[in-house]
């Protein structure tokens, strides 16, 4: 298989990382931060019938952690 050149590379990783980031209308299940590799993801978690499921928000960045603010806040508004 043929290799992509590494600034083609470093490019569709970031554009990866921003449409993550984008703030969702809403994160469904409960928020949390978990740790891979000694590095902060957060993930929502939510029960469907007998399984749980886990989205990834994100790593922890500044637009993820607004992301997850914003999630919260609507969680908790009236």
């Amino acid at each position: 298989m043929e290799h992509l050149p590494v600034p083609i590379q470093a490019a569709y990783h970031e554009l990866m990382q921003r449409f993550r980031a984008r703030p969702p209308l809403s994160v469904p299940g409960s928020i949390m931060r978990i740790e891979k590799s000694g590095r902060g993801y957060w993930v929502s978690r939510r029960r469907i019938g007998d399984r749980v499921v886990e989205k990834t928000i994100g790593p922890e960045t500044p637009e993820v952690l607004a992301t997850v603010a914003a999630a919260r806040a609507e969680c908790s508004a009236p």
